[in-house]
């Protein structure tokens, strides 16, 4: 999509969700406050918890409960004491029939440790990170590095991962905005990459974030049971906006 497309897309978007959604609009996209981690240890933290999957929740409880074993979540430790050896970390955590059910997440926090371990403290972390920020292909790039470096961590994980640690404009991909937006003729697949290198489009073209871009579209998704829309509302968007988008020039 050239500019102007995109910029259509964005002011139609807006202006339709605030007519159909007049219940404190701006409020919902304000983008909330996130604290940056502090220290590797918290990075180590914030990381863990995006490795949590809900069977992984179920099987071990809540990552802060895991301090002794993860060495108070000290990733230098955690790669001195256990390098690769995700069955003895496993062992720590717990002993029941739950082991191999946990095998995979000890393994990823292992890679983390290493990866972090490797990048040295959250000041060094946030300079990396600071790099990918400026340009639409770097910082959709971005979790599909920590994706290689960290096994088992998926693409929504690291996004979920940077978000906490300071980046909120690193949404989750979601799969109702992909559909809305594939429908429209926005992107033309519901690839994770491309879907966050068009949020990052957009926001640019119209001077926003891309968390106030993707929440605006996950309003009008009907993703959100405190807002108005509805899949009638949805679906009339998505005819509106194709039309519009025919009817502009492509280049």
């Amino acid at each position: 999509m050239n500019d102007i497309m995109v910029k259509a897309l964005y002011r139609e978007a807006y202006n339709f969700l605030a007519r159909v959604d007049d219940n404190d609009l701006e409020a919902k996209l304000i983008c909330p406050i996130t604290t940056r981690a502090k220290s590797l240890k918290d990075l180590y933290r914030r990381l863990l918890n995006a490795l949590t999957t809900k069977k992984i929740n179920e099987a071990i409880g809540n990552v802060d409960c895991l301090s002794e074993p993860f060495l108070d979540f000290n990733p230098v430790k955690v790669q001195a004491r256990y390098g690769e050896n995700h069955d003895q970390l496993s062992g720590k955590i717990c002993s029941n029939g739950n082991v191999e059910i946990i095998k995979p997440f000890c393994d990823s926090a292992l890679w983390g440790a290493a990866l972090l371990s490797n990048i040295g403290s959250a000041r060094t972390f946030h300079r990396f990170v600071e790099k990918f920020l400026n340009s639409q292909m770097s910082f959709a790039v971005l979790p599909l590095l920590l994706q290689e470096e960290v096994k088992g961590l998926t693409f929504p994980m690291a996004c979920e991962f940077l978000s906490d640690s300071g980046y909120p404009d690193y949404v989750k991909p979601n799969p109702k905005i992909k559909q809305l937006l594939f429908d429209i003729g926005a992107i033309y697949d519901r690839d994770n990459y491309e879907l966050l290198k068009f949020m990052k489009e957009v926001a640019d073209c119209n001077d926003t974030s891309p968390w106030t871009v993707n929440q605006i579209f996950r309003l009008i998704s009907a993703g959100d049971p405190n807002c108005k829309v509805t899949s009638n509302h949805c679906n009339a968007f998505t005819q509106h906006m194709a039309t519009i988008l025919k009817a502009l020039p492509s280049s």
